[in-house]
């Protein structure tokens, strides 16, 4: 059942990696051999489907563990990649013998890769606020066996979806749930109804302090923590070990909860999903979306009775977008700058992220009654943008698009969330500088905490990862940010009917 340990598929409800047996490198070796060995290609083609083993002439290297290494197949050729198969199939006579001397210690070769990049402001973790309601912890099964979400239910949900505001530039959140009409759900909808869309609504339907409920509502947030985290862009061992504890919840409680469902082999390879992320980093590195998205583009095109062009021309355009992405991070452009006509906020933020040598920005009617060559002026002159650029997505004022309005702020500012008014441009000119610069900032309302008594999102405030806050705007207040104190975008829902 598994190529990562030897589990029968008898034993899949054991959700315990510590008690299963484990596949050793001198096994992997023996049956790789096996699979060499063996005359039929048929023979060959059974063993791996068996124990999903092949030989491969790397296991001749003695300091080489291909149970805790791999190779990235960016780096290898296609032609080594047919020699490296074909090498796989000849016969045993031309197979290379492993030497017999004991090997190196391969701690001195061959380094753990734990990537823990912190540098993407937009992999931060949120931290969720305190509430008053603390769920017991223990796993309390409906009385009847039966878990309802029937038609009324899933009504209920797609009322709620209709409201939900989610930025435009994710493509695949869904807009209802259980209609045919809309055809199969694909990956990306899936994850984002489970981590985006359902995390605002089902603590509000299971907000009845029922344990039944309590129970469902935690077995849920487990699953969307351990999504979050199994998605980071960055991975470091203290994303692992949570990895691991809502893993195995998630599987522990599911049991309990649903005894009449037996676990599937994707819950089982999930479990080892923490030793690869452990071992090769974030996941989005060694996933096979990208390829599968490539061969998704390459049956749609059509090749012009061109062939032999159309893999260089794929390769090509296919690279655009991870170099874009690359540049963009190395934020290597001019500033940027924006409007507002809050004078008086955009000086103070200049000179808080733009400080002059020996003088400061002042408004332009001061400096003109200033008189000092060490000061500079600030204009008022500014360009309103509906929508601005910002990473991979869009930031739009909040009466121009509502799903592009709400975000959340780099720490140490006046808040953690606010609501965007308005998008500006501003241009300046520092001292002894031929040219202007220009920048983009925008005018925020905050979205201050609600009181725990009235949260129901409080119950979940120990699942860092899935990023849930009740907010409450207030558009009394208005704060100048730059662009670049710009952490992320939110997707959100209007709550009415709490005070």
């Amino acid at each position: 059942m598994c190529s990562y340990c030897l589990l029968p598929k008898l034993d899949i409800q054991n959700p315990e990696p510590k008690s299963w047996p484990v596949r050793t490198l001198e096994d992997h070796r023996h049956l790789a051999e096996k699979c060499c060995d063996v005359a039929s290609i048929s023979e060959k083609k059974k063993i791996v489907k068996e124990h999903a083993v092949r030989y491969s002439v790397l296991l001749e290297l003695p300091y080489w563990n291909i149970l805790e290494n791999h190779v990235d197949p960016k780096f290898v050729s296609q032609a080594e990649n047919k020699d490296l198969k074909a090498d796989a199939e000849k016969p045993p006579k031309f197979r290379l013998r492993r030497s017999s001397c004991r090997p190196v210690d391969e701690s001195e070769i061959f380094f753990n890769i734990l990537l823990c990049s912190l540098t993407d402001p937009s992999d931060d973790d949120f931290v969720a606020s305190g509430g008053t309601h603390d769920w017991g912890g223990e796993w309390v099964p409906q009385p009847d066996g039966k878990i309802t979400f029937d038609r009324l239910v899933v009504a209920h949900v797609n009322r709620c979806l209709k409201r939900i505001r989610i930025p435009t530039w994710i493509k695949r959140a869904i807009p209802v749930l259980g209609k045919a009409s809309f055809g199969r759900l694909k990956a990306d909808e899936w994850r984002n109804l489970f981590t985006i869309q359902l995390p605002l609504i089902l603590p509000v339907i299971w907000n009845d302090n029922h344990s039944g409920s309590e129970s469902l509502l935690h077995n849920f947030a487990h699953l969307v923590s351990l999504v979050n985290l199994a998605l980071k862009r960055s991975m470091n061992a203290d994303r692992v070990a949570k990895y691991r504890q809502h893993i195995h919840e998630y599987l522990n409680s599911s049991i309990v909860l649903f005894p009449d469902v037996t676990l599937a082999p994707n819950h089982h390879m999930a479990l080892h999903l923490a030793d690869c992320l452990n071992r090769f980093g974030p996941s989005r590195e060694w996933w096979s979306f990208s390829m599968e998205q490539l061969m998704a583009y390459v049956l749609k095109s059509s090749g012009n009775n061109r062939l032999g062009e159309l893999e260089i021309t794929y390769v090509t355009n296919f690279g655009r977008i991870p170099n874009l992405r690359a540049l963009l991070g190395s934020r290597n452009f001019p500033d940027s700058f924006e409007p507002y006509l809050h004078l008086n906020q955009l000086v103070g933020r200049l000179n808080e992220r733009f400080p002059l040598a020996n003088g400061q920005w002042v408004a332009s009617d001061q400096w003109s009654k200033l008189k000092s060559t060490n000061n500079a002026p600030v204009n008022s002159s500014v360009q309103i943008f509906l929508s601005t650029k910002h990473g991979d997505g869009v930031l739009s004022a909040m009466k121009t698009n509502k799903q592009n309005c709400v975000i959340e702020l780099k720490p140490n500012l006046f808040a953690k969330y606010g609501m965007i008014k308005t998008i500006f441009s501003h241009s300046r000119r520092p001292p002894s500088s031929p040219g202007t610069i220009s920048d983009t900032w925008l005018a925020v309302h905050p979205l201050t905490p609600v009181p725990a008594t009235h949260n129901p999102f409080n119950q979940l405030r120990q699942y860092d990862t899935i990023g849930l806050s009740l907010r409450r705007l207030e558009d009394s207040q208005v704060h100048v940010v730059h662009l670049e104190d710009i952490l992320a975008s939110c997707a959100w829902n209007n709550l009415p009917d709490i005070p």
